[in-house]
């Protein structure tokens, strides 16, 4: 990924991590915490869609031990209700960890869930704007997983689906998109990432395999050399 960004995220960005179901998006934003963690980095993970005794258990799988960073200090959850969380009080409570754990890192999991009866697709647009004042001013840089849809192509000449990060029209308030698909080859569904955008930083445009495993997240070469050698 560092090489796919030229070094890594740049600091106090935000950044949209778009990709349909099972593509590994709450996994790539964990290892993106721990890589910091390890480091000492503070982290904050606001998690909208599981709860964190089962956020905890799948980052067991991956041998990572968010109950010791939790116990460190070094991780706090953020766990707003969004059946009666107004667009304030969520900002609120995410200022508010930020500032107590002095954060460099953070994950949304996932804005997907954010639209609810009490917050529709506007809210969520001034929600983030909001959030990008909050997060650059303190210099956190931020993860925030969205679930694309459909998972696969209508265009039965692409193996790809659609490339659009965002049905809420989010993607020109995030400073990053990157895009997680999936890929049928030799008869195998796989998965492919790229970089569809970050300000900041010139980045690779190559899309490139990756495989989830108890490692984390593991990119392999670009679609481009595969095809070549096969």
């Amino acid at each position: 990924m560092d090489e796919m960004l030229s070094g890594g995220f740049p600091e106090g960005h935000i950044v949209l991590l778009s990709g349909n179901t099972g593509t590994g998006k709450t996994t790539f934003g964990m290892q993106f915490l721990v890589e910091g963690m390890k480091r000492d980095e503070p982290a904050l993970f606001v998690n909208l869609e599981e709860p964190t005794p089962q956020v905890k258990k799948t980052a067991e799988a991956h041998n990572w031990d968010f109950e010791d960073y939790e116990k460190r200090g070094l991780l706090r959850f953020v766990t707003p209700n969004l059946v009666d969380t107004y667009p304030d009080r969520f900002l609120h409570k995410v200022k508010n960890a930020a500032d107590e754990t002095n954060a460099d890192r953070m994950v949304i999991d996932s804005v997907s869930s954010i639209p609810s009866a009490e917050m529709d697709v506007n809210d969520l647009r001034e929600l983030f704007v909001e959030l990008n004042s909050i997060l650059k001013a303190r210099g956190i840089t931020c993860i925030a997983t969205h679930l694309a849809r459909p998972m696969f192509s209508e265009n039965p000449s692409s193996i790809f689906g659609p490339t659009r990060a965002s049905n809420s029209r989010l993607s020109s308030l995030t400073d990053g998109i990157i895009l997680l698909r999936y890929i049928e080859k030799e008869n195998e569904i796989n998965k492919t990432i790229n970089v569809l955008k970050m300000r900041g930083s010139k980045h690779s445009k190559k899309i490139r395999e990756f495989d989830i495993t108890e490692e984390g997240v593991e990119i392999g070469e670009s679609l481009a050399k595969i095809n070549r050698a096969t």
